[in-house]
């Protein structure tokens, strides 16, 4: 070895790489190297054989990484942290040492051996005389530092003297020393455990030079239990594997009795062998994937039609039966052809393996199929591989039209500074961007969106969302929605729907805004907006109360001028209309006065009978005529309660139903029990009073009247529907209108006023109702009015 500057133990290098821990043994083995130069192992614990064979990696890492390879090198081998080491691990050891020479083509020229005890060193030198090695032993690591460089410079021979044993003493072996030596071995050999009792030494007298073996002889005793476990494992085996040859020949007795039976039972066999092939061809027909099936040596032996499609294959390509025909007439189906046989072959070699693959190959026309492959056994050996294809372009098309719309989504809520939801058409919450605490995404998606929030704020929604089902288009309004904390937050919603291909409603997306620095900004402008009001009224009070004044004074104008308008109007009526009854009252009592003596007795009742008819719509006339003027001059008074609209229209029919049977006219009243509406009850019966009249005197004879009510929303449609004469859209227009002068004979030349329905629209319109008319010529009408529900 080359002379260099004086190296210690704080030189060498250690790494994790090359140590080896075995926690079970607790025992380990660690090196540090200086490269190209000196190699340490420390060996610690109770040394097994599975540990050595476990740390010959970590031995193999030093070697490599200390640049071993073709040198001569020092070895240092530490044993003072040895507790025990057994035969086989000994042999392991020194044979791992060995191997790891050989390999990398090197040989220690001298090995310091740190720490032994007498039995290692015995041990050791009985080995030096056969692997030729030398062995100088040391106490301690820096004692091997001192002896190697006191000798550096020459050759290291001999080994050191032996003092503690007397290795250079010279004495005189006797007989009877020898028979001593040889009784001992006896024992050793012969005794059942193969155990030396603690008195060991008392064998050999004190005068004894051969005293000396007597570790060794302890060293090699245990040697000699470990070699006779061994045997008697290898005997236990041995039995155990007699045992199983018997039991191997009483099963191969039985194979034969069953191959004899299976033989009896081959021609059933062969006979179901046809339509297993039979039900296999169904089987690959009836599946929609395309199959092929090509033995080892690249031949066809099966696909099914499906394939054929799939890949566009003409027969002569079939027909050939090669696989590697097949493959160049699909090559073109791909942008890179020698990339997909590359990946065909590599499948075939894994045929040989047991092992499956799935992959997809996408085609250059937009189809993408999905590859199956698994290689095909028989009797434990592989004949073949099966290929199987499936379609999935629609799949995948799908999966990249899903991850596009995710990606508007992310981008969508990424961006928005409210809440996005996506809701069913029933309002239940499918995704929600986020939530307020201490709400969490489990607490809120599949519940409806009404549930969080108050009622009123719900009945908008709803709306919305019946709104936009009913292909209203998108709807936009404001909610509160109350917070955990018990704060009312203002929200602007907005409610876009989302259609399926077909055209109908997927989906509603809800773009959730809050909207408090909105509010709370136009609540400051209102405020701000009433004070400059407010300036401006005292600046502006004279001018303000003389405008009111002015407004005042020509609301009245107004007033008196339709006031008198209607007056007029009114007047005309009764001049018109009470004129022209009284008119034939007085001639018919004329004629009964002069004629009375020459009148028969059925023309007299007649006449009677014309003077009672007029007489009574005089009456009614008036009536509805004071009626009509109560309600303008204000002086009738309403008495607002929950009425029972099927018990009032009971009673007016009754009260009509003479009249109607005179005609033949069936009353029909449709109104459920219990139909509250909120509205004065007189007022009420008197507008049912005169519809229901009006539609007497307008139906024919065997005709039905239907009296009705509908509920929406907050209102109740009360209609009453005849299967009258009708009327012309033209007539529609002059009803419910004093201004215009409109009546119509009955069906029995009944007169009409017009009065009856003016007083209606009046009634109506003070309980903040509406009246109006539906009605086709010669098919019937239906007068509707509403009124509040019940309160």
């Amino acid at each position: 070895m080359k002379s260099m500057r004086k190296l210690s133990f704080a030189d060498l290098q250690f790494d994790k790489k090359w140590e080896h821990h075995s926690a079970f043994a607790k025992a380990s083995y660690i090196s540090g190297i200086i490269p190209k130069h000196l190699i340490y192992s420390k060996l610690s614990g109770h040394i097994s054989e599975v540990m050595v064979n476990e740390a010959v990696s970590s031995i193999d890492a030093a070697y490599r990484d200390g640049g071993f390879e073709g040198t001569e090198f020092i070895r240092f081998a530490d044993y003072s942290y040895l507790t025990d080491a057994s035969l086989n691990a000994r042999r392991t050891y020194a044979h791992a040492m060995i191997q790891m020479n050989e390999k990398y083509h090197c040989n220690p020229r001298v090995t310091y051996i740190i720490g032994a005890n007498f039995k290692m060193r015995m041990t050791l030198k009985f080995f030096s005389k056969f692997i030729k090695q030398k062995f100088i032993f040391v106490d301690n690591i820096e004692d091997a530092f001192e002896h190697l460089y006191s000798s550096e410079n020459r050759k290291v021979s001999n080994l050191p003297p032996d003092e503690e044993n007397g290795e250079n003493g010279n004495f005189t072996v006797t007989q009877e020393h020898l028979s001593e030596l040889i009784s001992a071995m006896g024992y050793l050999t012969w005794e059942k455990n193969g155990k030396i009792s603690d008195n060991f030494k008392d064998v050999f007298s004190e005068d004894n030079p051969l005293r000396i073996v007597e570790d060794a002889l302890s060293l090699t005793a245990s040697d000699i239990v470990e070699l006779r476990q061994n045997e008697e494992q290898k005997t236990n085996e041995l039995s155990e594997s007699v045992k199983k040859q018997k039991e191997v020949v009483k099963e191969l007795e039985q194979s034969r009795k069953q191959l004899l039976s299976m033989m009896e039972d081959a021609d059933a066999a062969q006979k179901n062998t046809t339509a297993s092939l039979s039900l296999i061809e169904a089987t690959l027909e009836s599946t929609a994937d395309g199959i092929l099936v090509v033995d080892t040596e690249g031949k066809i032996l099966r696909y099914n039609n499906r394939f054929a499609k799939m890949w566009r294959l003409n027969e002569d390509v079939l027909a050939s039966g090669r696989d590697e025909v097949l493959l160049n007439a699909v090559l073109g189906n791909f942008d890179d052809p020698e990339a997909f046989l590359a990946e065909v072959k590599a499948l075939y070699a894994k045929s040989e393996q047991d092992k499956t693959s799935t992959d997809e190959l996408r085609l250059n026309d937009g189809r993408v199929f999905e590859r199956y492959s698994c290689p095909q056994w028989q009797n434990g050996t592989v004949i073949g591989r099966v290929w199987s294809f499936r379609d999935i372009t629609e799949r995948k098309q799908a999966e990249e039209l899903l991850r596009a719309r995710e990606a508007r989504w992310s981008a969508l809520t990424a961006n928005f500074e409210g809440i996005v939801q996506i809701l069913g058409t029933d309002g239940t919450i499918k995704f929600m961007s986020r939530v307020y605490p201490p709400h969490t995404m489990e607490d809120v998606v599949g519940k409806s969106a009404f549930d969080f929030m108050d009622e009123g704020s719900a009945d908008k929604a709803r709306q919305a969302l019946k709104d936009v089902i009913a292909g209203a288009g998108a709807q936009a309004f404001e909610i509160a929605i109350h917070l955990p904390d018990g704060a009312a937050v203002p929200f602007e919603v907005k409610y876009v729907p989302q259609f399926k291909q077909d055209g109908s409603i997927d989906s509603i997306i809800a773009l959730v805004t809050d909207i408090t620095e909105r509010k709370e900004a136009e609540q400051e402008l209102a405020e701000y907006m009433e004070e400059l009001y407010e300036a401006k009224d005292l600046l502006e009070q004279n001018t303000g109360e003389m405008v009111l004044a002015n407004v005042k004074l020509e609301q009245s104008e107004k007033d008196l001028m339709e006031s008198n308008a209607n007056k007029d109007k009114f007047f005309s009526i009764i001049s018109h209309d009470l004129k022209s009854p009284f008119n034939g009252i007085l001639g018919i009592t004329e004629m009964l006065v002069s004629d009375f003596d020459e009148l028969t007795s059925e023309e007299a009742k007649e006449m009677i009978h014309l003077l009672r008819n007029s007489s009574v719509n005089v009456y009614n006339l008036l009536e509805g005529l004071l009626e009509w003027a109560q309600t303008q001059t204000g002086r009738m008074e309403y008495e607002y309660e929950n009425i029972d609209i099927h018990k009032s229209s009971t009673k007016i029919i009754e009260l009509l139903k003479t009249n109607a049977q005179n005609k033949n006219i069936f009353l029909k009243n449709g109104v459920k029990e219990n139909t509250l509406v909120f509205a004065d009850k007189r007022a009420t019966e008197t507008v049912l009073r005169n519809l229901i009249t009006n539609a007497i005197k307008f139906t024919k004879p065997d005709g039905i009247i239907k009296v009705e009510t509908e509920k929406r929303d907050s209102e109740i449609a009360i209609s009453v529907s005849d299967s009258g004469i009708g009327m012309s859209d033209k007539d529609k227009n002059k009803l419910f209108k004093i201004e215009v002068h409109h009546t119509t004979v009955g069906t029995n030349n009944e007169a009409g006023t017009g009065v009856g329905l003016i007083l209606c629209k009046e009634l109506v319109e003070k309980h903040g109702g509406k009246i109006w008319v539906e009605s086709e010529l010669g098919v019937g009408s239906k007068f509707i009015f509403t009124l509040s529900s019940e309160k």
